[in-house]
């Protein structure tokens, strides 16, 4: 598997668009850049988007709340 990817290779990798990468690059996706050429190293993006894991999801907890109160 290719170890270092351009922005275009990189969205494609995983599932976001451009816009979206570069976004994340502005707020902290560890990157390289030569001249005008970013590169992202496969390893840092999927360090990064761990830092993103949910274990629960506390919208749906929210919603079993306040739903429960109509319930029976």
């Amino acid at each position: 598997m290719q170890e270092w990817f351009k922005v275009k290779q990189a969205s494609k990798y995983c599932g976001l668009s451009e816009a979206t990468l570069r976004k994340l690059l502005k707020e902290g996706l560890p990157h390289s850049r030569i001249r005008r050429t970013i590169l992202i190293k496969r390893e840092w993006m999927d360090e990064y988007f761990k830092s993103f894991k949910v274990e629960h999801n506390q919208v749906d907890e929210m919603v079993d709340d306040i739903l429960g109160d109509f319930k029976e």
